[in-house]
């Protein structure tokens, strides 16, 4: 059974200023047309000039732009399939489309019945974006045209916005103009950016949100190279399985409860700041930094092993390789141990803890910053079978041999195996002594 076409609202956070600038700029702009053709047949001809001509005209033009900037809904899909973000007929009010800088396109919907795609033909721009499927059962997917086609963010006051809501999984296959800064906010579910390009242009942007967004697409270093600065941060997890290219100055970097996990490369210098996370079992691998890494004070590293073994660097346990620039970790980074990952079999009562163990976790080209120490141990979770780390009974610790840094594992001897030890020691004391006292005559 079809549901009837409604708009499912949701809940979603408030416009930025941008978009109240422009419905208070729009009914300045009203009112003084009023006054306009009020006073005009009042005005002696010889008056009416070309420059009164000209404001005439510019008060017509910026009424006719604020009218643009207005909010548009996208109408309920009445099946699966691909629409054109150009056509009215797609959109209430059904008097254009949105196209304009600040203005507001709300595609929250509530459908099944499988994906929507939305085409961006004519390259649109916008200043926010809502978009999603309420309940979690459509995927949208923002398509078509070749691979120049895009969608442009961008405002007259305040940052842009994309707010993915609900939690379907919403998918850019066409890559974003990035003309202002701008917030990307997953409250839930996934966000993917898949294109060939995915950003261009010199914004700022900032991950933010409880859902995981993904990119997988291309940030390049070409004619349209991205240039901005990227940040993850209030709660976002960012997922980097690509290649991020320099971008001129353009930095990396995690704010605090932000991540950033997966198992592409950051040609970008990268810090991790206070209360931020590098690393995440939601992507396991080796990730690379090519411009350096640092750890700033009160950071997170998540160290994740599936396994009870040392071997499978990038499969049982995640790693870091800083192929470029230098690792500084500084004072009061934590190192936190994650056993207990979905899928994990770590077994603390397993033989595998009844020995020493090391893994190296950061490959590095040069020597590392380690001036202040090699991390704080931080968390370490219980095992896939709920049980505390106290069962395996050893110490964790950290080396630094060469350029690497390996966590490292010292195992409590046996019961049996210690009381040997003590009286073998106890034994060589005894020896020791004896062979001390003078020899008598």
């Amino acid at each position: 059974m079809k549901r009837p076409s409604t708009i499912r609202m949701s809940s979603r956070p408030a416009p930025q200023p941008s978009a109240v600038f422009i419905g208070i700029f729009s009914l300045t702009i009203f009112f003084a047309r009023k006054i306009v053709r009020t006073i005009t047949p009042l005005i002696p001809p010889r008056f009416m000039n070309s420059k009164t001509t000209l404001a005439l005209i510019a008060a017509s033009g910026f009424s006719i732009f604020s009218a643009s900037a207005q909010t548009f809904t996208w109408n309920q899909p009445a099946a699966a399939g691909t629409y054109n973000w150009n056509d009215p007929a797609n959109w209430t009010p059904d008097s254009g489309f949105p196209n304009a800088v600040g203005a507001v396109a709300d595609m929250a919907i509530d459908y099944t019945g499988g994906s929507v795609g939305v085409n961006f033909a004519g390259n649109p721009t916008v200043g926010i974006l809502y978009v999603g499927d309420t309940d979690g059962e459509t995927t949208v997917r923002f398509t078509g045209g070749g691979g120049s086609t895009h969608l442009t963010l961008s405002t007259s006051s305040g940052n842009a916005q994309i707010n993915k809501v609900g939690t379907g999984l919403v998918e850019f296959q066409r890559y974003l103009q990035i003309t202002s800064n701008t917030t990307i906010h997953a409250s839930a579910g996934s966000l993917n950016f898949g294109a060939t390009r995915v950003f261009a242009g010199s914004g700022h942007v900032t991950f933010t949100g409880a859902g995981i967004t993904t990119i997988s697409g291309g940030i390049l270093n070409d004619s349209l190279a991205y240039t901005g600065n990227m940040a993850v941060s209030s709660s976002g997890t960012l997922l980097l399985n690509t290649t991020v290219a320099p971008g001129g100055s353009g930095r990396l970097d995690v704010q605090d409860t932000g991540t950033l996990s997966g198992t592409g490369t950051a040609q970008r210098a990268t810090t991790i700041h206070s209360g931020g996370t590098l690393g995440s079992e939601l992507a396991m691998g080796t990730m690379a930094f090519s411009q350096g890494l640092v750890l700033s004070d009160d950071a997170n590293f998540r160290f994740t092993l599936t396994t009870d073994t040392v071997a499978g660097r990038g499969t049982a346990f995640n790693g870091i390789n800083v192929t470029g620039g230098t690792l500084a970790i500084q004072e009061g980074a934590l190192f936190n141990l994650a056993f207990d990952a979905a899928g994990s079999s770590v077994d603390f009562s397993n033989s595998f803890w009844q020995s020493n163990q090391s893994w190296m976790v950061f490959e590095n080209s040069v020597a590392p910053d380690v001036t202040a120490g090699i991390f704080v141990l931080g968390s370490v979770s219980e095992d896939a079978f709920g049980n505390s780390f106290a069962v395996a009974g050893g110490s964790f610790g950290f080396e630094l041999e060469g350029n690497n840094i390996y966590l490292t594992y010292t195992a409590v001897p046996e019961p049996g195996t210690a009381t040997f030890l003590m009286g073998t020691g106890l034994l060589a004391w005894v020896f020791k002594k004896r062979s001390r006292r003078p020899t008598r005559v």
